[in-house]
């Protein structure tokens, strides 16, 4: 007890505070931590750097439809919509967002990975905007538009390019969501996971998330006292990748979810350390 007292004192001097004594003995013991990603290794920063198109174009359309999603769920939001509200506070006055009446929504989960809002147009039309994770927004995608803004039937060749072009911004460190949409008529009040279908690809939002300045220090510290530390985050693997190796932590073993998914415990295990 006396020893780890003065464990806390000394610890208490470099601006840590303990609660619990026995704590001290667990820090000391430490061979691994396990941390997130977002806002413990990145600044928690994200911002929207781009609204694109398919080609990598600046888009009005991927840029209004992604602030009309985010307005206009009545479900809990997260930093991704806040950032995208306040890209939106900056070119759309409310007058035009409003022109957008809300219809409904089917909430974020994190199975489906997306979230849908649904607006009025006019009186015949309403429009069906999904945002979410490029794999979950194509699984329900059949047509994307041409460079001439022209519905086109979703091929594997365009499916192959979108998933390039989203492993060239996430190995650049960004993080990339896929905006999808179609044109229903008006009436439906209620809907489901089961409306989201038969939407048209429209173009990704590309996010920034510094990483921290003091993150790079304090791993290598951390490395100097025999501890090492594992990454846990639901990003992909590439924005994962560049984040870690921007700071120091080795990036050559990475599991993804479907690898998780497919090992039994002890395989897990064995790979994890």
């Amino acid at each position: 007890t006396v020893v780890l007292s003065i464990g806390v004192t000394n610890m208490s001097k470099r601006n840590a505070i303990i609660r619990r004594l026995t704590a001290v003995e667990t820090l000391g013991c430490t061979q691994v931590i396990c941390s997130d990603k977002t806002g413990t290794l990145t600044q928690n920063r994200i911002s929207v750097m781009a609204c694109n198109d398919l080609y990598g174009t600046p888009s009005k359309k991927v840029e209004l439809f992604a602030c009309l999603n985010s307005r206009n769920l009545s479900s809990a939001t997260n930093q991704i919509d806040w950032a995208i509200d306040e890209y939106a506070y900056e070119r759309y006055s409310e007058e035009e967002l409003e022109e957008y009446q809300p219809v409904g929504d089917i909430p974020f989960d994190f199975i489906r990975r997306r979230a849908t809002v649904i607006v009025r147009q006019d009186e015949d039309v309403n429009i069906m905007i999904t945002k979410g994770a490029i794999p979950e927004i194509l699984s329900i995608s059949t047509g994307y538009l041409d460079p001439d803004g022209n519905i086109q039937p979703l091929n594997n060749d365009i499916v192959n390019d979108i998933m390039g072009l989203v492993e060239w911004y996430s190995a650049k460190g960004m993080r990339v969501l896929g905006i999808t949409h179609k044109y229903l008529p008006s009436g439906k009040k209620e809907f489901t996971a089961e409306d989201e279908g038969d939407l048209i690809f429209t173009g990704f939002l590309v996010f920034t998330d510094p990483v921290k300045e003091t993150a790079e220090e304090a791993i290598a510290s951390l490395k100097d006292y025999g501890i090492g530390v594992k990454v846990l985050t639901g990003d992909n693997e590439y924005v994962s990748r560049y984040v870690c190796e921007e700071i120091g932590i080795p990036a050559d073993n990475i599991l993804v979810g479907n690898q998780i998914d497919a090992m039994s415990d002890e395989e897990l295990k064995t790979s994890v350390e």
